[in-house]
């Protein structure tokens, strides 16, 4: 993802490190036992000078939601919470842990959003 000019971080609630480490790409920022997504997601967006318009999220629990209807591409894995699923502008072919965010990749370059 680097190489096309996107920057990956992960927002967890957990504190396993290992676990959060499986979920994304190498070399990522993870923000670890975070309890409040939106406002992490806004401070990360304001450090990128990005607008809203410009931000994807990926998650699959009720607790992604705001975040989810807050971004450009609001997307979700195939499990998802089905609240979470009805709002979002995207749902993966996979489930979460089975890939997910290639799927959201795939989309990205399908939609032109990255190339």
């Amino acid at each position: 993802m680097k190489e096309m000019g996107v920057d990956v971080r992960l927002i967890s609630s957990s504190n396993a490190l290992a676990q959060i480490q499986m979920t994304g790409p190498e070399g990522c920022t993870i923000t670890r036992n975070c309890t409040d997504r939106l406002t992490q997601l806004n401070e990360w967006r304001q450090e990128l000078d990005l607008d809203w318009a410009q931000v994807v999220f990926v998650g699959g629990d009720v607790l992604d939601k705001e975040c989810i209807k807050r971004v450009g591409v609001g997307a979700a894995p195939a499990d998802a919470d089905p609240e979470v699923r009805s709002c979002a502008s995207y749902v993966t072919q996979s489930a979460g842990g089975s890939g997910p965010i290639s799927d959201v990749v795939e989309y990205l370059i399908e939609k032109r959003y990255v190339s």
